[in-house]
């Protein structure tokens, strides 16, 4: 597969610590590239895929998770979604389901993408 496999964590009180929250993959980068040009993301480590870290506010990308907008989630990453299994997002990634509601608004949350290509 070409691509991104892609990482969704909350940052925690250790600063190596993180909690994992959902992983799939993805086609392209785009969703976040577009966040990162309004201002809403910021990319943090750039080696060249291997990997991209993002970090972004919660509230910028937690909705995108509930359950009434995850039609619109496939879409806007541009995976391949499995109809009615979330799950399992996409058949090739997770959502930590306990961990996403758990997650405050106000926390920061790091997007990490390794290029697959």
């Amino acid at each position: 597969m070409t691509g991104f496999d892609v990482s969704l964590r909350q940052k925690a009180d250790a600063p190596e610590r993180t909690i994992s929250l959902a992983g799939w993959s993805a086609s392209h980068l785009g969703w976040i590239g577009d966040l990162v040009e309004n201002g809403q993301a910021e990319l943090v480590v750039d080696h060249g895929g291997y990997p991209y870290i993002y970090e972004l506010n919660a509230r910028q990308i937690l909705p995108w998770f509930a359950p009434v907008v995850r039609e619109e989630l496939a879409w806007r990453l541009n995976c391949k979604a499995i109809r009615g299994s979330w799950n399992t997002l996409f058949g090739a990634g997770t959502l930590l389901e306990t961990e996403l509601a758990a997650c405050p608004s106000d926390a920061i949350l790091q997007v990490e993408a390794w290029d697959q290509t």
